[in-house]
């Protein structure tokens, strides 16, 4: 971070040549879904991360969940 806010001051200051760079944005953390999934020991949250911590950004991903239950009724 102290890298990136040094970056960001030489270009705002004019002493670094921004021809020179490519900056991009980042997502700082995971973002995906907590499904409830069965277990040895009942039935848990366990996180699936759909996009990993650090992907630059816009990103797009996609993932298909399916219920264990037929016919799925709705998302209740």
């Amino acid at each position: 971070m102290a890298r990136g806010a040094a970056i960001q001051a030489g270009l705002i200051e004019g002493s670094i040549n921004n021809e020179d760079l490519v900056l991009t944005d980042v997502c700082p953390y995971a973002l995906g879904t907590a499904p409830l999934r069965d277990s040895l020991f009942g039935k848990r949250l366990v996180f699936d991360p759909l996009i990993p911590r650090n992907a630059t950004i816009p990103t797009e991903k996609a993932k298909i969940y399916t219920s264990h239950r037929l016919p799925d009724r709705g998302g209740h």
